[in-house]
C-alpha cells in the first residue's frame, strides 16, 4: 500500500480549468489565496519531499521549494499571447553551483492536459550549446551509453532534441556525433495522464523518471558547471 500524501486534490484541476477559461486579472486576483492553496502551496510541499529523494541519487540538484517552482505568470513583453497567466504549474530543479533555468535540471509540470516529467536541457543559448557540443564531440561514448541505458528503462519518455538539418558550423558531417551535434536542445520526456496529478503515486513516478534521467542531467552539467555567462536554457517554464 502506497503510504505517500497525495499531493494535489481535485480542486487543482478544477483550478486550472476555470483559469483557462477565465484568464483575466479580473478573475485571478480574487482568487488568489485559492490558487496558493490548492496549486501552489502543494507543489512547494511536493518539491520538499522530492528534494529528500534526489538526495539519495542527485544531491546536487537539491533546490529552494520556494525558488524551485515557476512562477503562474506569464512574460507577454514579446508574445502576441497577452493572457496573464501560465495554465500549468511546473518546478525545475538545478544544479547548486547554478541559478535556476541555466545549465540541465529535471522538470515537471501539471496541467489539464498532462502531467509532465523530464530532465535534460532545453534551447541554451549559443555559448552555453557551444560548450555542450565540444562537451559531446569529445564524450560521444559516453553519451551514447548512457542515452542507450535510459530508453532500455522505458520510464523517461521521448528524447526531444529540436535537431537542426545540418550539423553546426565547424564540425564534420560525418562526425559520429553528428546527429547529437545538431540538437538545439537535449532532454527526455514522459507525459503520463493528468489525474496522475492526483494520485499518491505522483511523487514515486517523479522520482523514477529523475532517477533514469539523472546520468545524463550530470553529463551534460560536466561541460556547463563553471562556464556560467548570459547564454541561459528556457528549461520548459
Amino acid at each position: 500500500m502506497n503510504d505517500q500524501p497525495q499531493a494535489f486534490s481535485p480542486e487543482a484541476l478544477k483550478f486550472l480549468r476555470a483559469l483557462q477559461r477565465n484568464n483575466d486579472r479580473e478573475w485571478f486576483q480574487p482568487r488568489k489565496e485559492q490558487f496558493e492553496a490548492v496549486l501552489r502551496n502543494p507543489m512547494i510541499e511536493l518539491c520538499g519531499r522530492l528534494n529528500t529523494r534526489l538526495m539519495t541519487f542527485a544531491p546536487d540538484y537539491v533546490t529552494d521549494p520556494s525558488k524551485a517552482v515557476f512562477r503562474i505568470y506569464r512574460d507577454t513583453r514579446f508574445s502576441t499571447n497577452k493572457t496573464p497567466y501560465k495554465t500549468h504549474l511546473a518546478a525545475v530543479f538545478s544544479h547548486r553551483a547554478m541559478p535556476r533555468n541555466y545549465g540541465a535540471g529535471f522538470y515537471f509540470q501539471i496541467s489539464l492536459e498532462k502531467t509532465g516529467i523530464g530532465g535534460g536541457i532545453y534551447q541554451p543559448g549559443p555559448e552555453l550549446l557551444k560548450k555542450i557540443r565540444e562537451h559531446i564531440g569529445t564524450k560521444f561514448e559516453e553519451y551514447e551509453t548512457v542515452m542507450r541505458k535510459i530508453r532500455a528503462k522505458k520510464v523517461a519518455g521521448e528524447f526531444e532534441g529540436q535537431p537542426m538539418t545540418r550539423v553546426p558550423k565547424g564540425w564534420d558531417p560525418q562526425h559520429e556525433a553528428a546527429e547529437l551535434l545538431k540538437c538545439r536542445s537535449l532532454f527526455f520526456y514522459a507525459e503520463l495522464p493528468p489525474e496522475t496529478a492526483l494520485s499518491s503515486d505522483l511523487e514515486d513516478e517523479i522520482t523514477k523518471r529523475f532517477r533514469a534521467i539523472a546520468p545524463f542531467v550530470r553529463l551534460i552539467d560536466e561541460a556547463v558547471v563553471g562556464s556560467r555567462s548570459s547564454s541561459s536554457n528556457g528549461f520548459l517554464e
